[in-house]
């Protein structure tokens, strides 16, 4: 049995001595002179430690180093240690893999001034670790504690041992006596540790029952602070105790919390996920969102995936040491019992409209500002660019719009879709609340989206692509959604921490550009890039193709071009003749016809006999019709003299119609004018 170690057992063991656990350790030389009991390396092996060969677990082990070469920079060295920079350590400190989570590594070098010194590398484990695992972290000679029953007995009288060495220390824990003078139970006197404290808060929010009707918590006080319990509150004054346990009851009123959702923004459709929301996210720190529609679509996973992402966004800008987090609720009073966190979203879930006033439901919405809303006893505080949710099923299938191709809907008819969202309220304070939020109403028909605007002729963008109107969610993912409804709340997919990883850099992009342009410049942006997204690509222009001339057909039999000629058309206030001799029409003039058998006199550079001549001439074709004579032209065709004479005078060019010639082929109207035989 070793004499020392019991001997110090016995006196550090009992309730007169304190193992603090220190948030920072503490580092500095200590000569062996400086010490009330000072004692070897070797003493403290030989009296203290054993050989790890019996072990099987361990929550603190030794690594030894004797006469290595010596080295210095020991302040930096202890710094190095604070900032777990390990693998930066000299060669004998170095350790190469990293340490279990919670574990912490101290060191006690004392420098023998003949150019070589001693290293003990001291590992503690938060929880009882393998020893197998542990010798992995060893370069040197591994040690263990001796065994003993009792383990803070044997825990003080360790560290005590250990602050009785000489040299340069880096130590995670203290062991003191405590003052004969005071007493936990005066709770103006008492005054724990830094971290003494926060694992004692910790214990109790994590164990604490909630409720005290049957006195279960004031049990669990009694039996948590009694010495020698064994717990972090061990002694702890009851009336501290309790008045935590009592916050940590009331904090548990109204919406709590939630911090854990296996979807996040690419579990949405493409449509959603890869445009949509990268133009929106920037916008839910400044308005707020309202979904109203059909039950089935996906409107509660939407927003808790749009809170969440935002809150994340939030604790990554501003270095918070915090979990994302949402609160849900059916009415705004069950959000007055917490202090309002900018990464903790709020969540209106289908609230009852004849509870909720408008000047709340403005106040609400208005994201870019720190707002309140009216409680039961306290107002409802809400703090700047907290994400704020709203969504309700207030719609008929009656109010939507019938189905069509726009990619637009009339003011009125947003307006009407909202009639049960808003009912009876006045139009003035209808769009104060749309000026605040981004409307999203999901229809039998469309997906209809109106961007925050004060003006009730505001774009309505009306949307169908991928059906986001009937679900929102993509199919690879909906199965997480099952296993966390079914209770299984921790399920996460296989690259979860990529898609965050990928989300968090789009809304950091999205950000930026919102910050070049400026809100309103911005949210006039997003409604084009909208509209241009959602309307039909128009058709391409169809193209000819010409294909080249078989090889086979030569080039001497192609067909001679005809010779294009041009023919004169009557106007629309003229009569229509039928023009099967271009070349010698000419129109009637306008002026009354008179039924006298009259010539009209020769043209001046044709004689009027090689005009009979040639109308003759093309009389005698295949048709049978006989030439016309040159006295008896027909009655319909006669004109005045005086008034060919006056036209042929002012025109000398004019034609002259060949009256055979054009009812050539006619026997109906050759007939009826008298020109058939």
């Amino acid at each position: 049995m070793s004499s020392l170690f019991d001997t110090i057992l016995t006196r550090v063991g009992g309730k007169d001595w304190n193992y603090d656990s220190l948030a920072v350790p503490q580092c500095g030389m200590v000569k062996a002179e400086d010490l009330e009991e000072p004692i070897t390396l070797q003493q403290f092996l030989q009296e203290a430690c054993r050989r790890p060969d019996e072990a099987k677990v361990t929550t603190l082990l030794f690594d030894v180093h004797n006469n290595v070469p010596e080295f210095g920079g020991f302040a930096r060295i202890g710094e190095q240690v604070q900032r777990s920079e390990l693998d930066q350590l000299p060669l004998p400190l170095e350790v190469s893999q990293a340490l279990p989570k919670g574990a912490k590594m101290g060191l006690i070098m004392d420098n023998h001034q003949d150019g070589s010194m001693n290293v003990v590398k001291i590992f503690h484990f938060s929880e009882k670790i393998a020893i197998n695992h542990a010798l992995k972290l060893c370069s040197g000679d591994a040690y263990v504690p001796v065994y003993r029953p009792g383990p803070w007995a044997v825990r003080k009288t360790m560290q005590f041992l250990l602050q009785c060495l000489p040299g340069y220390r880096v130590l995670w824990n203290n062991v003191g006596q405590k003052p004969t003078n005071l007493r936990k139970a005066q709770s103006a006197q008492w005054a724990p540790e830094d971290e003494a404290l926060r694992h004692g808060i910790d214990y109790i929010n994590a164990n604490a029952p909630e409720g005290d009707a049957l006195n279960e918590q004031t049990f669990w006080i009694l039996c948590s602070i009694r010495e020698g319990s064994d717990t972090p509150i061990a002694g702890w004054p009851e009336a501290k105790v309790r008045d935590m346990c009592r916050n940590k009851s009331r904090g548990m009123a109204g919406a709590q919390p939630n911090y854990d959702y296996p979807l996040h923004t690419y579990s949405l459709k493409g449509f959603l996920s890869e445009f949509l929301l990268p133009l929106l996210y920037p916008l839910l720190v400044l308005h707020g969102v309202m979904m109203i529609g059909w039950p089935g679509v996906g409107k509660t996973p939407a927003l808790i995936v749009m809170l969440l992402a935002i809150a994340r966004h939030h604790i990554g800008r501003l270095g918070l040491v915090e979990k994302p987090s949402w609160r849900r609720a059916k009415s705004l009073d069950n959000f007055r019992h917490r202090a309002p966190q900018i990464h903790d979203g709020v969540f209106l879930d289908d609230p009852s409209r004849e509870r909720l006033d408008m000047a709340d439901l403005k106040s609400f919405m208005t994201a870019e500002e720190d707002q309140t809303c009216s409680g039961r006893y306290n107002d409802v505080k809400l703090s700047r660019g907290q994400v704020r949710a709203y969504a309700g099923n207030h719609l008929t299938f009656e109010d939507e719009p019938q189905f069509d191709d726009r990619t637009t809907i009339t003011p009125e008819e947003i307006l009407k879709m909202l009639g049960k969202t808003f009912p009876g309220e006045k139009e003035a304070d209808v769009m104060a609340v749309l000026k605040r939020c981004i409307v999203f109403v999901f229809g039998k028909n469309a997906l209809y989206l109106r961007l925050p605007s004060q003006h009730s002729d505001g774009i309505v963008h009306r949307i169908v692509a991928e059906d986001v109107h009937l679900d929102v969610l993509a199919p690879h993912d909906k199965y997480l959604l099952s296993e966390y409804k079914t209770g299984n709340i921790k399920i996460k997919g296989s690259d979860f921490e990529d898609s965050i990883a990928r989300e968090q850099n789009m809304i950091h992009n999205s950000f930026m550009n919102m910050s070049e342009m400026g809100p309103k410049e911005y949210i006039d942006h997003c409604a084009k890039k909208v509209q241009e997204r959602i309307c039909p690509t128009p058709t391409p222009a169809r193209r000819v193709r010409h294909l080249p001339s078989s090889s086979s057909s030569p080039e001497d039999s192609a067909i001679p071009p005809t010779v294009p000629f041009s023919v004169q058309l009557a106007t629309p206030d003229q009569p229509r003749k039928r023009l099967l001799n271009s070349s010698v029409f000419r129109y009637p003039s306008p002026t009354r016809r008179t039924r006298g058998k009259t010539m009209p006199p020769p043209r001046p550079d044709t004689p009027a006999g090689s005009a009979l001549e040639t109308s003759a001439a093309s009389a005698a074709s295949p048709s049978g019709l006989p030439a016309v004579a040159p006295s008896s032209p027909p009655q319909d065709c006669v004109r005045n003299e005086s008034q060919d004479a006056g036209e042929n005078a002012k025109d000398p060019s004019g034609d002259e119609m060949d009256v055979a010639e054009d009812f050539q082929g006619d026997e109906e109207a050759a007939q009826h004018l008298g020109l058939s035989e």
